[in-house]
């Protein structure tokens, strides 16, 4: 038996690669597959049925789907920020 388990890749999530990831924290490939699904299936965050947004919200990210959103975009601006 492996302690590795695949799942979608994070700097590679539009591509749909998947990684192998160490199988320590046991929620995280469900989790990266659901959001991956998602990803593929509705056009937009805001096309995904409220309760799948709510279940997001509650079980995924333990925030809002806004807060998540403003962090992302601090994430890349500190990003593009430190590449110049």
């Amino acid at each position: 038996m492996t302690d590795v388990i695949m799942a979608p890749a994070a700097d590679m999530f539009e591509m749909g690669w998947n990684y192998r990831y160490l199988s320590v924290v046991p929620m995280f490939p469900m989790r990266a597959k659901k959001l991956y699904e998602l990803y593929k299936n509705y056009e937009s965050i805001e096309a995904i049925p409220q309760e799948e947004r709510e279940k997001l919200e509650q079980q995924v990210f333990r925030s809002s789907i806004d807060e998540i959103w403003r962090q992302t975009g601090e994430t890349f601006q500190c990003q593009g920020s430190s590449s110049n």
